[in-house]
């Protein structure tokens, strides 16, 4: 399957019939292009914590990037640093790894480079969180598919992030987009 990049995330397992995750699962190991993924660790839509850890340590063999968040990566792994939620992401195989940690920006790792701290650039007071996550994914995808590096690409999804979460629900008026 030739794509640009092929984008899901564990939202999209979790609410899958088994029969129908390894579908999905087999076309992302299908996709030529780039396999982003978000982890999205929601513990109501798995059968147990133990079938959302496989399957997302199998994903984990299959994607390019991974975009986790360190909230929902201590729910399912187990407390730790976001820093070594990126390192275990990069264990599993994966090239590119931006963990969003809120507030204070994100952990980047890129290849066997060190992993990088992306601060937020300005804090701002959120009105409502609701798609900051997806906005910071967006943001570096676009980035990242514009040729720059993960430690840019993730710049840009601070900044777009920290717009939404100015704004109640997840989309923003046009004039408001950095």
């Amino acid at each position: 399957i030739e794509s640009d990049l092929f984008y899901f995330s564990g939202i999209s397992l979790a609410i899958l019939p088994p029969a129908d995750r390894d579908r999905l699962l087999a076309i992302a190991r299908r996709c030529q292009g780039q396999v982003a993924f978000d982890g999205n660790y929601r513990p109501y839509g798995w059968q147990s914590i133990n079938v959302a850890r496989r399957c997302l340590e199998a994903v984990g063999k299959i994607a390019t990037i991974a975009l986790p968040t360190a909230e929902d990566d201590n729910a399912l792994f187990g407390p730790a640093s976001a820093e070594d939620h990126g390192r275990r992401w990069r264990a599993y195989g994966v090239g590119v790894v931006a963990v969003k940690d809120g507030a204070d920006g994100a952990w980047v790792i890129e290849g066997d480079e060190t992993p990088g701290h992306v601060r937020v650039e300005r804090r701002v007071q959120p009105v409502d969180t609701t798609g900051a996550g997806d906005s910071f994914n967006a943001g570096f995808l676009a980035a990242w598919l514009d040729g720059k590096p993960a430690f840019l690409a993730s710049a840009a999804g601070n900044r777009l992030a920290g717009q939404v979460i100015q704004h109640r629900g997840a989309l923003i008026p046009h004039d408001a987009m950095p």
